[in-house]
């Protein structure tokens, strides 16, 4: 006959909570590791052809209260694991049509003490060759990796347009210009944001 143990909680020697488990046998974790950050506003005027720092200022979870490091731009990961991770922007250039030639955005990985790694991107090639290319873009990125202790996880975006203008990019959909799509029933959605979640 198996052996059964019975319990609905488990703690750490120190007394800490570590997990509990309800009578349907779901197991939850004291301080599951999930977090965001979005931008509040557009930022403006970043020179194409560079890879820029995504900016953030406002993060609406962080169960584990110092995850999202809004002061450096990143993520600061707290406990070993493997942890699921999704970035996406989107970017346009103000005042100017048809002149978004390349796009591009990567989320990084940097070891404590070691180099930044890029564990995720995506590029995309608007060209037309008519002088025409295009105005906007969402661009999208997901990934699951390994990540040790005090490792930062960054997000930059690129692009390149035909004209040498800087580029802009958008907190919400419907910023600065397209104020059609704006969603009359609530604040517009974020069309700048990143998570992060702690997998296994």
């Amino acid at each position: 006959m198996a052996s059964i143990l019975k319990y609905n909680k488990a703690q750490h020697t120190n007394g800490t909570d570590a997990m509990t488990i309800s009578s349907a046998g779901i197991i939850t974790p004291s301080k599951p590791i999930i977090a965001t950050m979005n931008m509040s506003t557009a930022t403006h005027d970043h020179t194409e052809q560079s890879w820029h720092l995504n900016s953030w200022d406002n993060s609406n979870i962080d169960t584990y209260g110092s995850v999202a490091n809004l002061s450096n731009d990143r993520f600061d990961i707290p406990v070993a694991g493997y942890y699921e991770i999704y970035y996406q922007a989107h970017l346009a250039v103000t005042g100017e049509g048809g002149s978004l030639r390349d796009s591009g955005i990567l989320i990084s990985q940097t070891p404590s003490g070691g180099s930044e790694t890029v564990v995720s991107s995506i590029h995309h090639r608007h060209y037309d060759g008519a002088g025409q290319d295009t105005s906007d873009v969402t661009e999208v990125t997901h990934c699951i990796i390994q990540c040790a202790a005090s490792d930062q996880i960054k997000f930059r975006h690129y692009v390149n347009t035909d004209t040498g203008t800087a580029y802009d990019v958008y907190a919400k959909v419907s910023e600065d210009e397209n104020t059609h799509m704006y969603y009359a029933s609530a604040a517009p959605a974020m069309a700048t944001h990143c998570w992060l979640r702690r997998v296994a």
